[in-house]
């Protein structure tokens, strides 16, 4: 009998462990919603026109949307997982060492996401991110297009995606990337449509001198 409550107690402590670990191993974000505010604009903000879809959801969020944009937000504030950011494209070097001036590829108007700040660590498996080995779990904690995870996205394939078109999104509903720290002064951004954006997964974590502001919703009419 002593035995039995012995083994029934250590079954309940394995239990009650295991659960403690679901909930350390998990990242929720209560401050961000998939809705975006419509305000008006301050004197000291900037109103952006974005055109690309690299933030897209399934109501199309900001494309073709007059967006506001708070240059000095991060002056008094810290920035926050979450966030919506503006930003400039950092430069990168041609194969021969020279800068790349290409301005498309150096846009101003870049918006995108903080995903993880400087010091942590980031990684990447089958598509859903990991943020210090600790799933992120939230509406933007893995990579989707248009708002579809790849279930939803091969349901519609057939009608809008040509062969190419489906080995591509395979590929990136199925992207691994190794554990990274991000290094301080810098933040880690996707988009939300991270195949279609320009974010880390393309040249790597963003200098935080590169942050425009921070966007808060659109210009409203």
């Amino acid at each position: 009998m002593v035995i039995v409550r012995k083994l029934c107690a250590i079954t309940v402590l394995i239990v009650l462990i295991l659960a403690g670990c679901t909930n350390q191993n998990t990242i929720v974000d209560t401050r961000n919603l998939v809705e975006i505010k419509t305000i008006d604009k301050k004197d000291e903000d900037i109103v952006i026109f974005y055109r690309n879809d690299g933030m897209a959801r399934k109501k199309l969020e900001f494309i073709d949307r007059k967006i506001v944009v708070e240059p000095d937000f991060y002056q008094n504030n810290a920035l926050q997982r979450g966030d919506v950011i503006s930003f400039t494209v950092p430069s990168t070097k041609d194969t021969d060492g020279s800068e790349d001036t290409d301005e498309s590829k150096n846009s101003e108007n870049e918006i995108s996401r903080v995903i993880a700040l400087e010091g942590e660590r980031v990684s990447i498996s089958e598509g859903q991110i990991y943020i210090n080995n600790s799933k992120l779990d939230t509406f933007y904690g893995k990579l989707l297009a248009g708002g579809m995870d790849a279930e939803e996205f091969n349901a519609l394939a057939d009608i809008n995606c040509d062969e190419a078109c489906r080995d591509t999104h395979k590929k990136y509903f199925d992207t691994d990337m190794e554990e990274i720290e991000v290094p301080a002064g810098f933040v880690y951004v996707l988009g939300d449509n991270a195949l279609r954006s320009r974010g880390s997964l393309n040249f790597g974590p963003l200098p935080a001198a590169n942050i425009r502001g921070k966007v808060l919703g659109y210009l409203a009419p």
